[in-house]
């Protein structure tokens, strides 16, 4: 996640790595030596802000030498866990393999409806299945030739 799009429902968490890193006169070099990665910047800065592993967290660990970063890593994780339960979109990549890209035939015949761009109907089930809860509202401002509203619909979502 870039700066723009960082969630502030991170902060407690961004904001520790940082103050215990500052806590000790440390930069983002010492988190990079600590676990020989370059990932530091990554947990303390809000530039695609990631969470440490577990790995990575015991090697800063064990680096401060108990000077700092002295919570333990799973309940870290469950803070995590459970910031992002509470108020991330929801996702959902249990009814298919995902992967980075999606491959689905053009739509051809009649199945364009006089459309310039249709979109496959069997790709917007999946949209609609990773990304609503059974129910859930979708909304198209423009429907174009109809196939978010057929995905929705096959799907059970409205």
């Amino acid at each position: 996640m870039n700066t723009a799009d960082y969630w502030e429902g991170l902060e407690p968490l961004r904001s520790y790595l940082e103050q215990q890193m500052k806590s000790i006169g440390w930069k983002i070099a010492d988190l990079n030596r600590a676990t020989d990665s370059f990932m530091g910047g990554h947990w303390v800065t809000r530039s695609q802000w990631a969470f440490p592993t577990a790995e990575q967290y015991g090697k800063i660990q064990a680096a401060a030498a108990g000077k700092a970063f002295k919570r333990e890593y799973d309940q870290l994780k469950r803070e995590y866990d459970q910031l992002k339960r509470e108020t991330r979109s929801y996702f959902d990549n249990a009814h298919d393999v995902m992967r980075d890209v999606w491959e689905f035939s053009r739509v051809t015949g009649e199945e364009r409806h006089d459309h310039a761009t249709p979109k496959p109907v069997a790709m917007m089930e999946r949209v609609m299945l990773s990304s609503l809860p059974k129910g859930g509202l979708c909304v198209e401002p423009f429907g174009g030739s109809g196939s978010t509203l057929m995905g929705a619909e096959k799907t059970g979502r409205r």
